[in-house]
């Protein structure tokens, strides 16, 4: 009970879907609050180069698991499901907001078929099994490409917010 008071249940295999199952999310949720506003907090001082050396972190991150976690569920999934693993997405997202709101307001035809061929290229490389691998975050890294490029076309893209914006899509 007081690990999944304090959020701290998911460093806990016997203890990270005791309520309930689905909520060993709620210890991860924490954690990216707490980690989010730091994120932010570095990249307003030092610029993009905190989110490079954020990625670098959870890289790393992932490796050391890779190499000193066994390959067990769900000792392994917990050590890279927490909020130094997810940086990777978190640090995709937080790019997104950046290039959607600091770029220009038009892109250009080349830079919309870039994005969109980094977001299919991302989305490829996430749901390709022969890619993955035990010390790579091959998946983590192909999603957060595949949705930071989503956002930035839809954002940018009117005809694509339009779409998405479309209530049965949205529903």
């Amino acid at each position: 009970l007081f690990a999944h008071l304090t959020f701290t249940h998911m460093f806990f295999p016997q203890y990270w879907s005791g309520i309930n199952g689905s909520l060993w999310t709620m210890s991860l949720e924490m954690q990216l609050y707490i980690v989010f506003p730091l994120v932010v907090f570095a990249v307003a001082k030092w610029g993009m180069r905190a989110i490079i050396w954020a990625v670098v972190v959870s890289l790393v991150w992932h490796i050391a698991v890779g190499i000193l976690v066994p390959d067990t569920f769900p000792e392994r999934f917990l050590w890279t499901a927490n909020g130094i693993g997810r940086l990777l997405q978190l640090c995709a997202g937080i790019a997104a907001a950046i290039l959607v709101f600091r770029a220009p307001t038009q892109l250009t035809k080349r830079s919309i078929a870039l994005i969109a061929l980094a977001a299919a290229a991302g989305l490829a490389a996430a749901l390709t099994p022969a890619l993955s691998s035990p010390f790579l975050p091959v998946r983590a890294i192909g999603l957060g490409v595949f949705f930071f490029g989503l956002i930035v076309l839809v954002m940018r893209i009117p005809s694509l917010d339009k779409a998405f914006a479309w209530t049965p899509l949205s529903f």
